[in-house]
């Protein structure tokens, strides 16, 4: 089970948590990263997605 962090409009951690797939609620976001990593030509190399 993975735990995430709520963070509120400022990017201000809250301390609430949720579970991964549960909905956010109104009001509070959680951190994302997305890697994209592309060739010269065009070709996705790799992608990771980071969810803090």
């Amino acid at each position: 089970m993975e735990i995430i962090d709520l963070y509120d409009e400022n990017k201000i951690l809250t301390g609430e948590k949720i579970k991964r797939g549960d909905e956010i609620p109104n009001n509070r976001y959680k951190l994302s990263i997305h890697i994209w990593i592309v060739n010269s030509y065009g070709k996705n190399l790799y992608t990771k997605k980071v969810i803090k």
